[in-house]
């Protein structure tokens, strides 16, 4: 899925736990068509059936 499809509608979230029950990811968007456009990272973490989303680096241009 590229940035562009991903802003234009909804998407799904699939969590695969580790062996103790936790896992981490992260997501990076953009505007999907110019480079050096704003961006931001977005930081996953689950543990004990709660799910934390944290900004990694807030919106700002390159």
């Amino acid at each position: 899925m590229t940035t562009a499809e991903l802003r234009s509608g909804d998407f799904e979230l699939t969590i695969a736990v580790d062996e103790s029950g936790g896992a981490a990811g992260s997501l990076y968007l953009d505007d999907g068509e110019t480079l050096g456009s704003p961006h931001q990272w977005l930081r996953f973490a689950y543990k004990d059936r709660s799910l934390w989303i944290s900004p990694h680096d807030t919106m700002f241009d390159s």
